[in-house]
């Protein structure tokens, strides 16, 4: 955050650019902490606890760090809120009547003015948006391996990692990404499964939804090896990685399968097959949907969960805005405990189809997930 490194580190280093008069800190963190003086400018602190970008802890030291210095500040806490402008909240969410927008320009205004500006402490809860999207474009990710702490900012302290302490995961810049930074996972040769291939690890959701959809940019390297079948990602519920019982959980990972065709792996109670029935994903015309290598697609998963115990749930799929797969009459579960509550990420050869091994290593790009309980539709 430019603004709080002018306003609080910099000087610490013998550089003295002016000073701002007030800081206003959107969901960030000071990359130098306890780095803030007596005298320094005072800053008003807007962040949601449940932000898996920027952890909330962040916010927390800068107040700490203020308090320290006796300098004046204002904190608010979005309970529940992610990263992001819809998530917080900033022009619909607030207190007292005010949005947090109109806050923080009253905050700017009283110092500039010498007004009486509004130092507070307070917690509000997160609106209930049903459209909110909750989005990881990385592009607040330090570019290089990623590692576990910055996958655990990114991706909201994931379990059942793999891939990571093996450096098989690097943050990409713009030259490599769709936009900004983005996400490459390695594949090397004569490697199957996530323990020796890609990348794995699922993200708990902070709540429980009964349709949601889940979206994001895939890119396979140039001249990637479609000779062999892989998984990509896809969302699921409860434990994610055992055969469903319609109790215990269930998942939907996207395949590609040999040759760079599509398809999706619904491994629900209701599967005919022991690995999940697979869906194929077929283009205006019903033919099958082949990958190429180099090129950005972008991808769009819709799941509505059934009544418990009956096969009227939903399944969803497009690619580049085009409906690729409409499967309905599924069953997830058998309970109402169980709903959707988790990403799981995977991008590894195997988990297809026929598996043989990659005789070449390849890399596939990914760039701007993005979950929400309506339509996403990425451009």
């Amino acid at each position: 955050n430019l603004s709080m490194a002018i306003a609080y580190s910099l000087d610490d280093v013998g550089i003295n650019p002016p000073k701002p008069d007030v800081v206003i800190d959107y969901w960030g963190g000071q990359r130098v902490q306890n780095a803030m003086q007596s005298m320094d400018p005072p800053i008003f602190i807007l962040h949601g606890d449940a932000d898996p970008t920027v952890d909330y802890s962040l916010a927390q030291a800068l107040q700490a760090d203020a308090e320290a210095n006796d300098i004046a500040y204002t904190f608010y806490t979005v309970e529940g809120a992610y990263h992001g402008f819809g998530t917080v909240g900033v022009t619909d969410n607030g207190v007292d009547g005010k949005t947090f927008l109109e806050l923080s320009f009253d905050f700017v205004e009283a110092h500039l003015l010498d007004g009486s500006p509004l130092y507070e402490v307070r917690s509000v809860p997160a609106l209930a948006q049903p459209g909110s999207t909750i989005v990881q474009d990385l592009n607040a990710a330090p570019i290089g391996v990623l590692n576990t702490a910055a996958l655990n900012q990114l991706f909201n302290t994931p379990s059942n990692v793999s891939g990571i302490d093996e450096q098989r995961a690097t943050v990409t810049d713009s030259a490599e990404a769709f936009e900004g930074n983005g996400l490459a996972i390695s594949l090397p040769s004569f490697a199957l499964d996530s323990a020796n291939s890609g990348a794995q690890w699922i993200t708990g959701f902070n709540t429980e939804v009964e349709e949601a959809f889940l979206s994001y940019r895939v890119r396979f390297g140039a001249d990637f090896d479609f000779s062999t079948s892989g998984t990509l990602p896809g969302l699921g519920g409860g434990d994610v990685l055992q055969l469903p019982t319609g109790t215990n959980g269930w998942r939907t990972p996207m395949i590609w399968k040999t040759g760079g065709s599509l398809a999706q792996r619904l491994v629900t109670p209701g599967q005919s097959d022991q690995t999940g029935d697979e869906v194929i994903w077929t283009d205006t015309d019903e033919s099958e949907v082949t990958l190429q290598s180099d090129v950005w697609y972008t991808v769009e998963h819709r799941v509505v969960m059934n009544s418990p115990g009956q096969s009227d749930g939903t399944f969803e799929a497009t690619l580049d805005g085009e409906l690729a797969i409409r499967q309905t009459g599924l069953r997830y579960r058998d309970t109402s405990a169980l709903a959707i509550d988790a990403f799981l990420f995977s991008a590894f050869y195997g988990g297809g189809d026929e598996i043989t091994q990659p005789t070449n290593a390849g890399t596939i790009f990914f760039d701007d997930f993005a979950f929400s309980t309506e339509p996403i539709g990425q451009e």
